[in-house]
């Protein structure tokens, strides 16, 4: 029996371990994109608001279509005492009266165009305010990326330096056991490797913690593994083309398209204030039918056809007023669309010059690890001929890992900075991902 329990546990434990290890996901920056904007809850609601207004478009649509209202009414009175003629007398009436009428607007002073227009304009800045969050959205995906991707780099860098160390910590220990390197110089190293040990348990908790934030952003469990099938590389194609990235921010931009649409939306606004005051025409159709007992033959049902004039006569200037109001809406609506392009041509102007000077800092980089490499490689073989001492050899590895490192933050921060590129552009929108 107790062998029987063994097997069962080892059994439960396997499957775990199995669990486990299969908790991982191969990702690349634009799976990343995808799964983020699926996974995403402000995406969701703005998917909503979509929704939402184009459920407005429909009610405000059958405001052209006639209205069709039917009623019944019915009375009884036990204790009323009528004449209804010469020797006809009743203590008690029952009544019944019901009608079926159909009305349609002919003439509103233009406010059913102008609400549907308006209706219009809403389904428009509904899709227009999903596509900002989408482009934030992907803004954030990237950003969860190309961190890890630098935690990664920065792991692997911190783990060769590590080796480094221990390398010369070997080296120092041998030369220190033979009488050709005091213990002051053995520990100097001592020193250095403990320092990088630490700096290596800091660089993975880095890796475990933006593994949890993009692992969030994903919807999957905090631990899941991600491999990155994308990783920063210094590419010379890689550079951005910046001509033309205002025209294109001017036409494409959502944040001057909703500032656009509320100006149009302020215009209908006088339009309909304007149409509370015009004259309102409608005609109305149906039938009636009524029944008393008592009172003799039952009544057939009646045909009616009617129409109906509404002429504004006086308010006290209060649609001067109204439209007044309206136009100081729209006159703040193209205000707000003048500061929107003000800020879109700064920020693109902004973001073209950073763009260039990342670039330029990659070169760079990669220039100063070239010049690193070859100074530690030259520093260990004087060294070795006893030309240089520890110190110098501790110092041109710490300018081996800086350079290294300097360059790994170069290439995230120029993949990031494209990223804004983009969306000050306006390219990142809804079909770059399907």
């Amino acid at each position: 029996m107790k062998e029987f329990k063994y097997i069962v546990l080892l059994i439960i434990l396997c499957g775990l371990m199995i669990t486990r290890s299969q908790a991982q996901v191969t990702l690349s920056s634009e799976d990343c994109r995808r799964l983020v904007v699926e996974n995403n809850k402000d995406l969701k609601e703005a998917e909503l608001r979509i929704k939402e207004a184009e459920a407005n478009m429909k009610i405000a649509k059958k405001a052209y279509l006639p209205s069709v209202e039917a009623s019944a009414t019915g009375i009884y009175s036990p204790n009323l005492e009528l004449v209804l003629g010469p020797e006809m007398m009743t203590n008690n009436l029952s009544m019944f009266a019901t009608d079926v009428m159909m009305s349609q607007p002919i003439y509103a002073g233009g406010k059913i165009k102008a609400i549907n227009a308006q209706a219009k304009i809403g389904q428009e800045m509904a899709g227009q305010s999903y596509e900002l969050t989408h482009a934030e959205i992907l803004l954030l995906a990237d950003q969860a990326y190309w961190n890890l991707a630098a935690a990664k780099e920065a792991v692997g860098l911190s783990d060769n330096y590590l080796t480094m160390l221990t390398e010369m910590e070997d080296q120092m220990n041998a030369m220190y056991e033979v009488g050709l390197a005091p213990a002051s110089e053995k520990l100097k190293v001592g020193v250095q490797k403990n320092q990088a040990e630490i700096n290596l348990v800091k660089a993975k908790n880095g890796v475990e913690i933006a593994t949890a934030y993009l692992n969030q952003l994903l919807g999957q469990e905090l631990e899941t593994e991600i491999i990155l099938s994308d990783a920063l590389i210094d590419d010379d194609h890689n550079r951005v083309n910046v001509n033309g990235g205002l025209e294109k921010a001017l036409n494409n931009r959502n944040e001057l398209k909703l500032a656009e649409n509320q100006i149009l939306l302020a215009e209908y606004d006088r339009k309909i204030a304007r149409a509370d005051y015009l004259p309102e025409a409608g005609v109305t159709a149906g039938y009636m039918y009524a029944y008393a007992d008592k009172i003799g033959e039952n009544i057939d049902p009646i045909g009616l056809v009617g129409g109906r004039v509404s002429i504004p006569v006086f308010h006290f200037g209060e649609r001067k007023q109204k439209e007044q109001l309206a136009k100081i809406k729209k006159e703040k609506a193209q205000n707000d669309y003048s500061k929107t392009e003000d800020y879109v041509t700064l920020e693109i102007k902004q973001i073209s010059l950073e763009l260039e000077e990342n670039y330029q800092q990659v070169l760079m980089s990669i220039k100063n690890v070239g010049q690193a490499t070859e100074s530690l490689e030259e520093t260990k073989v004087s060294f070795d001929a006893q030309l240089n001492t520890t110190a110098d050899v501790l110092n041109a590895q710490a300018e081996w890992q800086k350079a290294h490192f300097d360059l790994i933050i170069a290439l995230r921060d120029y993949e990031l900075k494209k990223t804004s590129w983009e969306k000050a552009i306006g390219a990142l929108t809804n079909h770059n991902i399907d």
